[in-house]
């Protein structure tokens, strides 16, 4: 009867320590660059308060190889998975490397080939925005988009190249295109529950550029499958000057915004968007455009996995600053468009700034706010919209430096057939065009986060689209009511660029270009604490836990012409802390861990499983013995 006891209690501690060990899961996966689907840059982590995160100490510095192709450093925030960090230097460089310690464990060259089609440009070019993780028929990748339009599938355990997704083919002509495509690598958003990743064209800022375009790939184990072609706007060859009037009869909403209201274009009667639309894009309803369009290529795109919508942006037309070939509003360029992911169709159209003369487009992240989709475009205005019919709930304008912006009015005709922002050959703007800008949500809170840089810029009308660095200018952090757009809090750091924001828990993380941390209460803008001099920064804090399941802030700091180098930090975390975040553990995400290897697990987990073993194997001997003994004793005369 003892034995059956011991056995029982060694099972059941056994029992324990398998819990222990397979309960084990990282606390934070931080698998896109704006971290998950909503691209809201909100993350969870239980157990960390004010304490911890006013305490963050550095734990390891990783120096980041220098660029060859002109552009240095990194802009996007380091992704991570199970232990692993993962970024893409604006040089196509890969590196994975262990957040425990910073040791690398693998690095490549993104793969560089002559373009397949006369219709792309040569040059691959930065700055690298945008890198996600994905399901490449079981196996998990790391997608990196290129400026040869194509998105790169790599094994995020060896970096080995698992597939290429190519916009356009080996001697394939895109339909009614006469441009060129490359200039920026491509923007793509992936929906994880379908495997479909849609994926944006993009061109150079000319009169060369190409027919802008998004496309939706399944992802199958016989390759990626195109499964839909979406334009944004008419083609350039055989113009069809009806091309946006039937765009927006086939949409289930459309609208415009003139600055002060939106107008619904499907309330509009037919001869009403007859004079609106007719002849739009062309100058003279000439049969060949000289203009283009691209989906956005800085910010990250949205997805509803739950609807299957995916909501992204559009680029100004180009060339930017030259509307002298495109009369009308250009529908649906300097947009937000939402687009149903099995199928392509335009579900709706949101355009904050018809006739774009500015340079501005929409080029900054799309967030997914509970029933709200927010957005900054490039004019600094912040955009709520109804994520169903793409209404606008409420915009809000930050104050700005003086400017010559003027919000067009699409039914002011010579609005929409201006050729050029100022008859002078410069202009001033507030923002500038290219500008950076940063969002984040706290949906718990009702709150939407956004950084901008306050700062004036004389802009030459034969300028080329460039990233606006933002040196010198002041930083303005804006914490928004996402119901009411009304301000809770502000905040202005002086010289300090652009704040590149991250929101943790009840905590806003503010990584600015001059290269300082701040971390700001999320309710009140109070600050909780701040780390100076840590070196120049272009792209947002990241998250991620360990192997040991222990959590460290990923900080990149770089430059365009500075590798920089990765800091990783992490929280002085107390011992009832630590507790907390241990029951959590054991408690939550269980159904995943089964994925995990063996090497991944916390070291004194494995060996606890190991130890529980040799103490089960101990028992089941005993107990066999003592059955062998007293059958022994039974047969004995």
């Amino acid at each position: 009867m003892n034995s059956v006891y011991l056995v029982g209690a060694l099972t059941l501690i056994l029992a324990l320590s398998l819990v222990s060990v397979l309960a084990y899961t990282e606390q934070v996966d931080w698998t896109a660059q704006d971290y998950d689907a909503t691209n809201s840059k909100y993350v969870v982590v239980p157990g960390i308060d004010t304490g911890a995160i006013a305490n963050l100490v550095q734990e390891s510095f990783l120096p980041l190889p220098p660029g060859t192709a002109g552009f240095h450093g990194v802009t996007h925030p380091p992704l991570a998975r199970r232990g692993v960090g993962y970024l893409v230097t604006n040089d196509f460089v890969v590196i994975a490397f262990d957040l425990r310690g910073g040791k690398v464990f693998w690095t490549i060259s993104v793969p560089r080939s002559s373009p397949v089609s006369d219709q792309i440009r040569g040059d691959q070019l930065g700055p690298v925005t945008n890198v996600k993780m994905v399901d490449f028929d079981g196996t998990e990748a790391l997608a990196v988009g290129t400026s040869q339009q194509t998105v790169v599938l790599l094994d995020i355990y060896t970096g080995r190249l698992l597939a290429t997704v190519s916009l356009i083919g080996p001697g394939e002509r895109i339909e009614g295109n006469r441009g060129k495509y490359g200039g920026y690598p491509v923007n793509f958003a992936y929906d994880s529950k379908r495997r479909i990743l849609v994926v944006g064209s993009t061109a150079p800022d000319g009169p060369e550029a190409g027919r802008g375009f998004v496309d939706g790939y399944r992802l199958t184990s016989q390759g990626p499958e195109r499964l839909w072609r979406t334009f944004l706007m008419p083609p350039q060859l055989n113009y069809d000057p009806s091309w946006s009037i039937n765009f927006v009869q086939s949409l289930k909403n459309a609208w415009i915004f003139d600055g002060d209201k939106v107008i619904d274009l499907k309330a509009l009667d037919q001869e009403t968007i007859r004079m609106l639309l007719s002849g739009d894009w062309s100058p003279d309803g000439s049969e060949v455009l000289s203009v283009g369009v691209m989906a956005t290529w800085m910010g990250g795109w949205a997805v509803d996995e739950e609807s299957g919508v995916v909501y992204l942006a559009v680029s100004q037309p180009l060339p930017s600053f030259n509307g002298r070939d495109r009369k009308g509003p250009n529908f649906p360029s300097s947009s937000v468009i939402a687009i149903e992911l099995a199928t392509g169709k335009v579900i709706w159209v949101f355009q904050a700034i018809p006739h774009d003369v500015y340079g501005y487009g929409c080029n900054s992240d799309v967030l997914l706010v509970d029933e709200l989709v927010v957005t900054a475009c490039g004019n600094g205005y912040l955009y709520a919209m109804d994520k169903t019919n793409g209404n606008l709930k409420w915009f809000l304008r930050p104050p700005m430096n003086r400017s010559e912006y003027k919000p067009p009015d699409p039914f002011n005709n010579d609005e929409m057939s201006r050729g050029f922002p100022s008859n002078t050959g410069t202009f001033e703007l507030s923002p500038p065009p290219a500008s950076i800008f940063s969002l984040a949500a706290n949906p718990s809170k009702g709150l939407i986060f956004y950084s901008l840089p306050v700062k004036s810029k004389a802009v030459s009308t034969s300028a080329r689209y460039e990233l606006d660095l933002p040196e010198g200018a002041d930083a303005m952090i804006l914490a928004v009511d996402a119901f009411t757009g009304q301000v809770r809090w502000s905040r202005i750091l002086k010289g300090e660029g652009v704040a590149h924001l991250t929101a943790v828990n009840d905590f806003v993380l503010a990584l600015t270009y001059a290269g300082n941390l701040y971390i700001f209460a999320s309710v009140d803008g109070k600050l909780i604490a701040s780390r100076s001099n840590i070196g120049p920064a272009m792209t947002s804090p990241s998250l991620g836990t360990d192997v040991e399941g222990n959590l460290r802030v990923i900080l990149s700091m770089s430059a365009l012409n500075n590798p920089g180098y990765l800091l990783i930090l992490k929280p002085l975390i107390s011992v009832a802390q630590e507790t907390v975040r241990t029951v959590v553990t054991i408690t939550v995400q269980t159904t995943v861990l089964t994925e995990n290897p063996i090497w991944q697990y916390p070291l004194q987990s494995v060996l606890l499983l190991v130890m529980s073993s040799v103490i089960m194997i101990v028992a089941i001997a005993l107990l066999v013995k003592q059955k062998v003994l007293k059958e022994f004793r039974k047969s004995r005369p």
